[in-house]
C-alpha cells in the first residue's frame, strides 16, 4: 500500500506522510469504536446490508397508500358544553338558578382552563375549555358528576342538564348550494328522496343534512274574530285535530284458526277531510274546523333565508365521522352527488360553496411538489462539488431511504399525511445528505491516499462517525423539549418534531452503513490518483482551489485582527437586534383560505324579512367588488336554522351571514385579506344605510377560530358584574381600538335590549275569573307562536299540522290585546281586561367567563401584526378609571400566542443546553462547546434580516425554525473544532492547526451547508395553498444557516484561536490521535 496517506479529513500538513506504525495505530483506535464495526460490518456484507434497505424501501411503499391526508394533524378541541333548558325563564333568573349553581360544581374539574358562559332566554350554556390533551371522556365524567352534585339547588322544572363533547367531525367537510327555480317549493323534499338519503350511505359520510327556508307544513290559519264568536281557543282546535288525527290499535280478535288485529285507522291521508273536523256543537249547530280556519298544505313559516350566487336556495352540509378520511370521503362524496344529480329536474343545480378536500389536496400536492424539487436542488449542489455522477448517486440514496423510514414511522404512530408532517421532511430533506457527504468525503481521501476501496470505507467512515453522530443528536435533541411543552404548540410541532428526528435519525445509519458499502462498491474502479478523468473536473478543481486559498487568506487575516473581528461581529448582531421590535408578533402567518366569510348583526328585535333585505344588498355588493373570475360561489344566509349554529351561538333573526368561495391563490391577483379588506370598506359605507349594528369580515374558518380558543384574533375581557360600569368601559375601549391603526370590525359582545311585548297579568282580576298566569301564557303561546296539534304522514314521511292564528291577526300591538282568553264559566274574555299590554325591553342574554360577567371587546387585525396592535391597546388601558371588582385583560390569540411564546422559549433554552451537553459529551471539554455554540446568536441576526426584508412576523412558525437553527447551525462548527483537535493532538501548533482544519474542511461545510440551504429555497420562496406558512419557516433556517456558515468559517476559529491562546493542551502521545 503507499506510504503517503494523508490525514482523516485533509492533507496532514504538518506532518507530511504518517510512519506506517502511526498509520496502524490509528487503525486501531478507530477500530474500537462500535461505530466502525457497523461501518464494517456493511462493507463486509454488502448483499445483506442492500437487502435490508431495500425491506425498508418497500414497506415504506406500502404505508405510503395508507396514510389518510388531512390539513393538520388529528386533534380534538379540548371543550365540552354543558347546555340546561329553562322553559319560560328570563336570562337573569336562568343566570341566578342555573348558570352560577352549575359553575360552582363545574369549576372544581382538573385540568379546566376557563369556564364561559351564555345565559339566554330559558337556555343556559356553559362552555368548559381545558388544556390541550386532556381526557375527555374522563372530564366529561367528572362534569357528569359535578351537575349531580348541582341538582339539589336547581329548579325542579328544568330539563336535565345535558353534557355534549365537541369533536372535529363536527365541522363540514363539504357544503352544496343548491340553486332551483320551478322546482324551489319542493326542493326539500327532491334533495331528502334523491341526494342526501344516498349520501348517507357512503362509507366515512356521518351526516348528510339539508339547509332549505321551505319545510312542508299543515297550517292551520285561525281567524281571531270568528274562533271567538263561536266560544273556542286554539288549544281547542289543537285538541281536536290531535284527537281525530289517530291509528288506534284496539287488541285482537281469535277466530277459528285466524287472529285478527282490530285496529281503530284514523290518520289523514289527504288535507281536505281535516276541514270537516268537528270542534263543537252549539244549539243544534255543528261548528267545524273550516268554520274558524283555513287548512293548507304549504310551508313552515320561514325563519331563515338563504341564496346561491344571489339566487334563492338551499344548502347540502356533509360531515364526516370521527377517524375518516377527509380526502377518501370528500372525493367519494362528490362522485357520487354527479351521478345523482342526473335524478333533479333540469332547473336545480348544484354548486360546492366549500369544499375542504380541495384545500388539502392542493397544500398537500404543494408541499410534495416543495419536498422532491428540495431534495433535486441538494443533489444538484452535491454533483457540482464532487463531480462524479457515481459519488453523487451514493449520497442521493440517503433521501429516499430517510423519507420511507419516517413514513413507516409514521405509520406506526397513526400520523397522518399532512401540513406538520410535511414541513418536518421538508426541514430535514437538506440534511439528509449532511451526514453522507462528510463520511464520502472522507472515504474519498482515504483512496486518494492509496487505500484500498474495502478499508478507505471502513476507515474513512470510522474516523468522522463520532462527530457527524453527535453533530445528528445536536439536531435531533433540540426537538426533545416539544414533546413536553404544554398548549396548541405542541399539537402543531410534536409530529413535525418527530418526523423530522426520525428522518435525520436514518441518514445518519444511511451514511454509516450504505454510504460506506456503496463506496467500496461502485467507487471500486474510480480514479483516486493521479490526473482527473475529465477536463470539467481538472478546471472546476482550479477554482475550488482558488477558494481555499482566498479563504485561507481571509481566515488568517480575521486569526492576526481577532479582537476586530469580534467586536465587528457582536456589533453587528447588536445592530439586528434593534430591527426585532419592527418585526412584530403574530400566533400563526395568517394563511390564504380561498375564502372570505362575514356576519352582520342588525339592531337586535329586527325581523328575518328585513335581515334578508339587507343580505340581499350585502350579495349585491360582493358581486360588484368580487369579479366571476376571482370567485367560484357566493353563499348567504339569515335567521335561525337549529342545530350547530345555535349551539355556536351566531345565529337569530337579526343575524346574517355571507361566504365566498374563491379561486385558488395563482389564478387571482388579490389575497383575501385583500378582498376582506374592500367588502369591509363598502359595508362601513353601507352600514347606517342599512341599519347594520355591527359586522365583521374574516378570512379564517370556523375551524380554525375553535381551535385557537373560539375567541377572535383581538378580543379584551371585562370581568365584572357591575353593569353599568362594565359598558362604559368597553364603550370606552372600543374607541381606543377604533382609534388604533390595524384593528379592524371592533364591536362590544353585549347586545342591547330586546324589544318586548309583556303581558302584565293582574293576578287578583286572573283569580276573580278563575284563571292564573300559566293558563294565559299558554294560550298567548298558542295563538301567537302556536302549536303542533298533530303528525299528517303520508308515503313515509311525516309532516307538522301546525294551529296559530293567520298572520293578520298578529302582526301589531293591537292583536295582542285582543287575545281571547276563557274565563272559568266557559266565556271569552280580552286579555286587556285582565293585564296589561305594554312595551319593554328585556335583555337577550348574560354573559360570564371564570364565574363572574363578561363583556368582550372584538376585532380583528389587518395591515399589521397582532402584537403590534395588543400592545397599542394595552399601552392606553391604564388611563382607565378601573373600579374596584371590575378586571381588564386581554384574551383570543393574544393570550394563546402569549402562551406558546413562553413555552417555545422555554424549549429554546432547555434545546441550547441540550446541544451543549452532547458536544460536552463528545469533546470530553466544558470550553470547545461553547466555542461552537458561539456560531447561534449570529445565526439569528440573519433571521431577523431576512424576517424583517421579508416583511415577516415572529410568530411560533418562526419559533419552530429558530428551534431548529440551535441543533442545525452547530453541525459543521463541530466537525470543524473536532479536527483542530485531531490535529493538534498529532502535534500541530494551535494556528497552524486552526489554519489547515479551516481549509480541510471548507468543502465539506460548503456542500452540506449549501444542500440545506438550496434545498430550502421552494419552501421559502414557492407560492401554494398554505405558502404564507410555511415561506417565513423556510426563509427563517435558510437565512440562519447562511449566515451562520460565514460565523463557523470564521468567527468560530477566531473565537476558538483566543480561547485557545493560553489554554494548555495534551502534546503528542499523551493521548491516541484518534481521540474524538
Amino acid at each position: 500500500m503507499p506510504d503517503h496517506r494523508r490525514s482523516p479529513a485533509g492533507r496532514d500538513v504538518g506532518h507530511g506522510r504518517l510512519s506506517q506504525s502511526a498509520g496502524r495505530r490509528r487503525r486501531r483506535a478507530a477500530g474500537r469504536g462500535p461505530l466502525m464495526n457497523l461501518s464494517g460490518y456493511a462493507v463486509q456484507h454488502p448483499v445483506t446490508t442492500l437487502m435490508s434497505f431495500l425491506a425498508v424501501v418497500m414497506v415504506g411503499v406500502f404505508c405510503l397508500f395508507q396514510f389518510p391526508i388531512d390539513q393538520m394533524p388529528d386533534m380534538d378541541i379540548p371543550a365540552l358544553t354543558v347546555m340546561t333548558v329553562y322553559e319560560g325563564a328570563a336570562p337573569e333568573d336562568v343566570e341566578s338558578k342555573v348558570t352560577k349553581i352549575l359553575e360552582d360544581q363545574l369549576a372544581a374539574i382538573p385540568d379546566l382552563k376557563h369556564i364561559t358562559s351564555t345565559s339566554s332566554e330559558g337556555l343556559s350554556k356553559i362552555a368548559l375549555s381545558f388544556e390541550w390533551q386532556t381526557d375527555l371522556d374522563t372530564r366529561a365524567n367528572d362534569a357528569r358528576d359535578a351537575i349531580d352534585k348541582a341538582k339539589t339547588f336547581l329548579p325542579d322544572d328544568i330539563d336535565p342538564p345535558r353534557v355534549l363533547k365537541f369533536n372535529m367531525a363536527d365541522f363540514p367537510i363539504l357544503v352544496f348550494g343548491v340553486q332551483a327555480q320551478e322546482s324551489y317549493p319542493r326542493l326539500e323534499k327532491l334533495l331528502e328522496d334523491n341526494v342526501t338519503d344516498e349520501l348517507k350511505r357512503i362509507p366515512g359520510v356521518a351526516l348528510a343534512a339539508i339547509i332549505t327556508p321551505l319545510h312542508r307544513q299543515i297550517n292551520v290559519h285561525v281567524d281571531r274574530e270568528r274562533l271567538a264568536a263561536h266560544g273556542l281557543t286554539p288549544p281547542d282546535l289543537a285538541r281536536a285535530i290531535a284527537a281525530e288525527n289517530q291509528d288506534i290499535s284496539a287488541g285482537n280478535v281469535k277466530m277459528g284458526r285466524t287472529d285478527y288485529l282490530v285496529r281503530v285507522p284514523g290518520e289523514y291521508q289527504d288535507v281536505e277531510p281535516m276541514k270537516n273536523i268537528v270542534l263543537a256543537v252549539r244549539n243544534g249547530n255543528v261548528i267545524r274546523l273550516a268554520d274558524v280556519a283555513d287548512v293548507e298544505d304549504a310551508f313552515k313559516e320561514a325563519t331563515e333565508y338563504v341564496t346561491i350566487n344571489g339566487q334563492p336556495g338551499g344548502a347540502i352540509v356533509v360531515r364526516k365521522q370521527s377517524g375518516a378520511n377527509t380526502v377518501k370521503v370528500a372525493n367519494a362524496v362528490k362522485k357520487r352527488l354527479a351521478e345523482l344529480s342526473k335524478r333533479l329536474p333540469p332547473d336545480v343545480k348544484i354548486t360546492a360553496v366549500m369544499d375542504s378536500s380541495q384545500d388539502i389536496e392542493r397544500l398537500i400536492a404543494d408541499l410534495t411538489q416543495t419536498l422532491w424539487q428540495g431534495a433535486g436542488l441538494a443533489m444538484l449542489v452535491v454533483l457540482l462539488f464532487l463531480r462524479r455522477w457515481r459519488a453523487t448517486l451514493i449520497i442521493a440514496v440517503a433521501i429516499p431511504f430517510s423519507v420511507m423510514l419516517a413514513l413507516v414511522g409514521m405509520f406506526f404512530l397513526k400520523y397522518t399525511i399532512n401540513m406538520m408532517t410535511l414541513f418536518g421532511l421538508i426541514i430535514a430533506v437538506g440534511m439528509m445528505v449532511d451526514n453522507a457527504i462528510v463520511i464520502l468525503e472522507n472515504i474519498t481521501r482515504h483512496r486518494e491516499d492509496g487505500e484500498r476501496p474495502d478499508e478507505g470505507a471502513i476507515y474513512g467512515a470510522s474516523e468522522v462517525a463520532l462527530a457527524v453522530t453527535a453533530s445528528t443528536l445536536t439536531t435531533v435533541c433540540i426537538f426533545f423539549p416539544i414533546l413536553f411543552v404544554k398548549g396548541i404548540t405542541k399539537i402543531f410541532f410534536a409530529q413535525f418534531s418527530v418526523v423530522a428526528s426520525i428522518a435525520l435519525l436514518g441518514s445518519l445509519f444511511s451514511a454509516l452503513t450504505l454510504t460506506p458499502m456503496l463506496s467500496a462498491v461502485l467507487l471500486r474502479a474510480e480514479r483516486f490518483i493521479g490526473a482527473a478523468p475529465n477536463p470539467f473536473f481538472r478546471v472546476s478543481e482550479r477554482w475550488f482551489v482558488a477558494l481555499e486559498t482566498y479563504y485561507a487568506q481571509a481566515l488568517g487575516w480575521a486569526l492576526a485582527h481577532r479582537k476586530t473581528v469580534i467586536l465587528g461581529a457582536v456589533g453587528i448582531f447588536a445592530a439586528s437586534l434593534l430591527l426585532v421590535p419592527r418585526l412584530g408578533s403574530e400566533f400563526m402567518p395568517k394563511e390564504d383560505q380561498n375564502s372570505v366569510r362575514g356576519t352582520l348583526f342588525m339592531p337586535v328585535g329586527t325581523r328575518v324579512e328585513a335581515t334578508r333585505d339587507a343580505m340581499r344588498r350585502v350579495d349585491e355588493i360582493i358581486r360588484q367588488e368580487i369579479k366571476p373570475e376571482e370567485r367560484v360561489a357566493t353563499f348567504t344566509k339569515c335567521g335561525t336554522s337549529g342545530g350547530m349554529g345555535a349551539v355556536m351561538g351566531n345565529e337569530g333573526a337579526h343575524i346574517g351571514a355571507f361566504s365566498i368561495r374563491l379561486v385558488p391563490r395563482d389564478r387571482r391577483a388579490r389575497s383575501d385579506q385583500e378582498i376582506a379588506g374592500r367588502l369591509r370598506a363598502r359595508l362601513r359605507e353601507l352600514q347606517q344605510e342599512l341599519d347594520i349594528d355591527k359586522f365583521t369580515v374574516e378570512t379564517t374558518d370556523v375551524m380554525s377560530g375553535m381551535i385557537l380558543g373560539g375567541e377572535r384574533a383581538l378580543t379584551v375581557n371585562i370581568l365584572g358584574d357591575d353593569l353599568e360600569e362594565t359598558d362604559r368601559l368597553a364603550a370606552e375601549i372600543k374607541q381606543i381600538a377604533l382609534n388604533t391603526p390595524g384593528a379592524v370590525d371592533i364591536a362590544v359582545s353585549r347586545e342591547k335590549a330586546r324589544p318586548e311585548l309583556q303581558i302584565a297579568v293582574d293576578r287578583a282580576k286572573a283569580a276573580q275569573l278563575g284563571l292564573n298566569v300559566s293558563a294565559i301564557g299558554q294560550t298567548a303561546r298558542g295563538s301567537f307562536y302556536g302549536a303542533q296539534a298533530s303528525k299528517y304522514r303520508i308515503r313515509g314521511d311525516e309532516y307538522d299540522i301546525f294551529v296559530r292564528f293567520r298572520a293578520q291577526d298578529r302582526d301589531e300591538p293591537a292583536d295582542v290585546a285582543a287575545l281571547p282568553v276563557r274565563v272559568a264559566g266557559g266565556t271569552l274574555v280580552r286579555v286587556d281586561n285582565l293585564a296589561e299590554v305594554r312595551n319593554a325591553f328585556g335583555p337577550v342574554q348574560v354573559d360570564r367567563k371564570d364565574q363572574t360577567r363578561v363583556v368582550n371587546v372584538t376585532g380583528d387585525v389587518f395591515g399589521r401584526a397582532l402584537g403590534e396592535v395588543t400592545a397599542d391597546i394595552e399601552a392606553k388601558l391604564p388611563a382607565l378609571s378601573v373600579p374596584p371588582g371590575i378586571e381588564i385583560k386581554m384574551a383570543g390569540q393574544t393570550e394563546d400566542m402569549r402562551d406558546s411564546f413562553f413555552w417555545l422559549t422555554l424549549a429554546l433554552i432547555i434545546g441550547a443546553l441540550l446541544v451543549y451537553m452532547v458536544m460536552a459529551s463528545q469533546f470530553e471539554s466544558l470550553l470547545d462547546p461553547f466555542v461552537v455554540m458561539f456560531s447561534i446568536p449570529f445565526a439569528f441576526t440573519g433571521v431577523i434580516w431576512a424576517l424583517w426584508l421579508r416583511g415577516y412576523h415572529i410568530s411560533v412558525i418562526v419559533f419552530l425554525a429558530l428551534l431548529m437553527l440551535i441543533g442545525t447551525v452547530v453541525n459543521n462548527a463541530i466537525v470543524l473544532v473536532d479536527y483542530i483537535g485531531i490535529l493538534r493532538a498529532r502535534g500541530q501548533p494551535m494556528l497552524e492547526a486552526v489554519r489547515n482544519a479551516g481549509k480541510t474542511r471548507l468543502r465539506p461545510v460548503l456542500m452540506t451547508a449549501l444542500t440545506t440551504i438550496v434545498a430550502l429555497i421552494p419552501m421559502a420562496f414557492k407560492k401554494g395553498q398554505g405558502a404564507e406558512a410555511w415561506n417565513p419557516l423556510g426563509t427563517t433556517v435558510m437565512a440562519g444557516l447562511l449566515v451562520s456558515t460565514v460565523v463557523t468559517l470564521i468567527l468560530v476559529p477566531t473565537m476558538y484561536s483566543l480561547f485557545e491562546t493560553h489554554r494548555k493542551r495534551p502534546t503528542v502521545g499523551s493521548q491516541p490521535e484518534i481521540a474524538r
